[in-house]
C-alpha cells in the first residue's frame, strides 16, 4: 500500500514538474528577436507644414508579448539617438545638438511598457514610460500585431507634443516654423 502511495505521489510530481517545463517553454517561445532588415522606427516632425520623416538606425529592443497573456508582456527598447537620420547631414547635425535630443549629454532613449490590453478592434493599447533627456513621460501608444508562425509584425504610431519632451527648447521652444505635435513611428518584424 505505501509503495502504491509513493508511486502515485512519484507521479503527480512528474506531472508537476514536466507542466512547470512546459509552461517555461511556452512562456520562452513568447520572446522574440527583432529582424534588422525589416525594420523602420523613427518619427515624423514638420517644418514649415511640410513633413520631415526621420528612422533611428540604431537601436536594441526586448519583446516579449503573447495577446492572451497579456501581464506576462513586456517592451524595453534604447534608442541610440545619435543615428538620427533625416536624409540631411545639416538637418541631422542639427538635432543632435543640446536644443534638441542633446546626444552628448543624452546619447540613449528608453521605452518600457507598464501595462497591456486589447481593444474591441483587435489592435492592442499599451502604457509605457518614454524617457529622453533625463525627463520621463507616460506615453499610451495603439498597435497592430499580425502574422503567423514565427513572424509577427508590430506597426504602431504615437502623438506627441516635443515641448513635454524639451525637445527644441530656446528659440524653437515655442516658434511653431518646426511643428509642436511629432509622430512617433513603429513597424518591427519579429521573429521567434
Amino acid at each position: 500500500m505505501v509503495k502504491r502511495q509513493w508511486r502515485a505521489v512519484r507521479v503527480c510530481l512528474l506531472v508537476w514538474v514536466f507542466g512547470l517545463s512546459a509552461a517555461g517553454t511556452v512562456l520562452a517561445g513568447e520572446t522574440w528577436r527583432v529582424d534588422h532588415n525589416k525594420i523602420r522606427s523613427g518619427f515624423i516632425a514638420s517644418y514649415d507644414s511640410i513633413e520631415v520623416p526621420a528612422v533611428f538606425e540604431r537601436w536594441q529592443g526586448k519583446f516579449v508579448f503573447a495577446p492572451k497573456r497579456l501581464a506576462e508582456s513586456k517592451f524595453d527598447i534604447v534608442v541610440d539617438m545619435g543615428s538620427v537620420n533625416t536624409r540631411s547631414r545639416d538637418r541631422d547635425a542639427g538635432i543632435r545638438s543640446e536644443q534638441w535630443f542633446d546626444v552628448k549629454k543624452f546619447g540613449n532613449a528608453q521605452y518600457v511598457t507598464q501595462r497591456f490590453g486589447q481593444r474591441a478592434d483587435g489592435t492592442f493599447e499599451v502604457d509605457a514610460e518614454f524617457r529622453i533627456k533625463g525627463i520621463s513621460r507616460p506615453l499610451k501608444s495603439i498597435f497592430t500585431w499580425t502574422g503567423d508562425g514565427n513572424t509577427r509584425q508590430l506597426k504602431g504610431a504615437v502623438k506627441v507634443d516635443r515641448r513635454t519632451l524639451q525637445i527644441g527648447t530656446g528659440e524653437w521652444a515655442q516658434d511653431p516654423i518646426i511643428g509642436f505635435d511629432v509622430t512617433i513611428t513603429y513597424d518591427i518584424v519579429l521573429q521567434k
